[in-house]
């Protein structure tokens, strides 16, 4: 996964124009508070507040308040992040108006705490809290004729997908399954493993093992617990397995890696 890089901010100020001719660098995601007007691809629009759009690299920007103010979140996300397949080609640099929006200033924050307070592998997290809000917002625009048999993720099974990633990353000791996972997201094991690979580049399994090794790692930099803790934690039934799984992964024994970190 591509790290998103995320930085985040919440604006409120009377001063009701923000321009930018060339665009930025990075790709902005913009969430109004108040009512705008903004520059798109499609021209010049209005909006009342809970307003969103995500802007492409260099496109040029501009957009007001129309009540004499503005107020908006907005997330700068790393130039080589790659939103798709959570955002649609044909939503990039348009006004999208949720139908929902009462998470979207919850998820920004959370991803601003994991890159200001650089928390559990924070890069990874913060790409993953950045897809999730992406999916979030975008979800509904692929709805419209995905067939659950097709080859086409829906917005359902998206955010079905996400939420049950979310669930499974936060109890890794679990011993995971593919058919309780594809229950999890309400999909037939055959359908989860395609639309799972296709969402996240990677077999659900594979993934599993990614973010296991990834607890692990830090576990092992940041805990005074026993090899055999950490593998039990990390959702391996024995220290053998566990050490097996790492080494091949990472490159080093557990005990290679933790003494690694320690030293100065």
């Amino acid at each position: 996964m591509t790290t998103a890089d995320p930085r985040v901010y919440h604006y409120y100020d009377y001063n009701a124009v923000e321009g930018k001719e060339h665009g930025v660098a990075d790709m902005l995601f913009l969430f109004f508070t108040t009512p705008v007007e903004i520059r798109t691809v499609d021209g010049l629009e209005r909006s009342g507040l809970g307003a969103c759009i995500l802007y492409g690299p260099h496109f040029p920007q501009w957009f007001r308040g129309t009540a004499g103010e503005l107020g908006l979140y907005f997330l700068y996300i790393g130039r080589n992040y790659d939103p798709m397949p959570s955002v649609p080609p044909t939503r990039l640099n348009r006004l999208f108006r949720p139908s929902d929006t009462t998470r979207i200033p919850s998820l920004i924050e959370q991803a601003r705490r994991e890159r200001d307070e650089g928390l559990l592998h924070c890069d990874r997290i913060a790409a993953l809290l950045v897809d999730r809000l992406l999916a979030f917002v975008f979800g509904d625009a692929s709805d419209t004729g995905a067939a659950s048999g097709s080859g086409v993720i829906s917005g359902r099974q998206r955010r079905a997908l996400f939420r049950m990633r979310e669930q499974v990353g936060e109890d890794l000791s679990y011993a995971w399954t593919v058919d309780d996972m594809a229950e999890m997201a309400g999909l037939s094991p055959s359908r989860f493993f395609t639309v799972y690979k296709q969402l996240f580049g990677a077999s659900p399994m594979d993934d599993l093992i990614a973010e296991r090794m990834d607890r692990a790692r830090w576990l092992l930099r940041n805990e005074p617990i026993s090899i055999a803790v950490v593998a039990e934690r990390c959702g391996f039934a024995s220290i053998y397995h566990f050490s097996r799984t790492f080494k091949k992964r990472v490159g080093s024994s557990p005990t290679q890696f933790r003494r690694a970190s320690v030293e100065p």
